[in-house]
């Protein structure tokens, strides 16, 4: 097997003194076309030739025709000389007719031999499923218009319209595969050739995902070991073009689901999950998951400001049920412990979500047997406030109104009117 590259066209010196001029002329039609890259002035028809090729045939015999048109000399010279210089330019192709009409010249073409067997593959590394898929889907087209294009092309045809060939292959690409490059390679078979086609990813490229995720039911730990699995299950992202990513968001969400729906801790806690996508250099993953059946949430807060609170740890239990359509209803109990003396208060209490992320409830705080009616509005989203609040009739207002830093970070205005110093600044860590 070997391999041939693209190359340009070459004019052979011709030997007879009856052809030095159809030599000369076919050189200057040559830098006229090198230097101009446009159509001729004069009227030139070229049949024969499929489109792509045939804008290449059209510049080459315009400049040669703006050079025959302007000398006298009969129409049967002019159309000897245009068939002479015609058959040297265009290689693989025989001139089955020249007929000039005034300022107009008109060239019948048919490929040389018989019809010339190719074949189109396309390559494009080792990528895994799921992207794969998608690239071959995109391309399922890409590869017939590409043999279709090459259908009845001699080889030799190639060495005069590399340029234009590749030119076609790349509008193709630019319009099926955004941020690919097709580059082709032709190699010489038994019979025929193969065209092979390397798609190769342009700039800019994913270099990273950036997965966030959030949960108002499942732990840090556990959002940990789903936060790692995903990186290292959406890693074939990385080096894929931007453009071409973004035409497959939405498989990449639905792609990013079905991963996270497969892990254990989603589906034993019936979790549903929720994927943004945006596809960027770095690009973010925002995943929100949250448990059908279960709460569990731990904390870690301390105090500054007031000389009546010591930092403190709690942890959240809740079962979960949905007794109504779009209504969400929790049994749960609180755990919270001073780290001072690690005097327990436990809080057992029920609540209802009547909309979105905001909940209302009721509680019973041991030991005292105190009621307390509380309100939740939280999306657990980084970068955006959050408000709970509580009201007793023996101890009036406690709450805080805060800001999620981080997904494990939170600063908060607390306020509790059992305190001396009713307002503090608490630092809230979810573990």
């Amino acid at each position: 097997m070997s391999v041939v590259s693209f190359s340009g066209a070459s004019n052979d010196s011709f030997a007879a003194n009856n052809r030095r001029a159809a030599a000369a002329i076919g050189l200057a039609a040559l830098l006229l076309f090198a230097l101009s890259g446009k159509p001729a002035f004069c009227d030139v028809i070229v049949e024969g030739f499929p489109e792509w090729l045939e804008r290449v045939a059209l510049r080459s015999l315009s400049a040669v025709w703006d050079e025959v048109a302007p000398r006298q000399v009969d129409g049967e010279e002019k159309e000897r000389v245009l068939s002479l210089v015609a058959s040297r330019l265009l290689q693989g192709y025989i001139v089955q007719s020249v007929s000039v009409r005034g300022d107009e010249a008109r060239f019948v073409f048919r490929a040389a031999g018989a019809p010339f067997p190719w074949s189109v593959v396309l390559t494009y590394g080792n990528l895994p499923p799921p992207p794969a898929e998608w690239l071959e889907k995109d391309t399922a087209a890409f590869v017939p218009a590409i043999e279709s294009a090459l259908e009845g092309i001699p080889l030799e045809a190639l060495s005069w319209g590399d340029e234009a060939f590749r030119e076609f292959v790349r509008d193709l690409a630019r319009e099926a595969l955004p941020g690919w490059d097709a580059v082709p390679l032709v190699r010489l078979r038994e019979r025929g050739a193969q065209l092979q086609i390397q798609l190769v990813p342009r700039p800019p490229l994913v270099l990273a995902l950036v997965p966030r995720l959030r949960s108002t039911t499942l732990p840090l730990m556990l959002r940990k070991d789903l936060h790692e699995g995903l990186l290292a299950d959406l890693s074939p992202l990385a080096g894929l073009p931007v453009p071409w990513v973004k035409r497959h968001r939405e498989e990449v969400e639905a792609w990013a689901g079905r991963v996270l729906s497969e892990r254990n801790t989603v589906r034993n806690s019936r979790a549903r999950v929720e994927v943004t996508f945006v596809p960027e250099t770095l690009a973010p993953l925002d995943v929100r998951v949250e448990s059908r059946k279960y709460t569990i949430s731990a904390w870690a807060a301390a105090y500054a400001g007031t000389d009546d609170r010591y930092g403190e740890i709690g942890l959240h239990l809740g079962r979960k049920a949905q007794p109504w359509s779009g209504w969400e209803v929790e049994l749960y109990g609180e755990w919270v412990a001073a780290l001072n003396d690690f005097a327990v208060e436990s809080r057992w209490g029920i609540r209802w979500s009547p909309w979105g992320e905001a909940w209302l409830g009721a509680e019973m705080a041991y030991p005292g047997e105190t009621l307390w009616w509380r309100l939740w509005v939280d999306g657990a989203k980084p970068g955006r406030p959050y408000l709970w609040w509580r009201w007793s009739e023996d101890y009036g207002n406690n709450g805080g109104l805060g800001w999620r830093l981080t997904e494990h970070l939170s600063l908060e205005l607390h306020y509790d009117e059992r305190d001396k110093d009713e307002v503090s600044l608490r630092a809230v860590g979810n573990l």
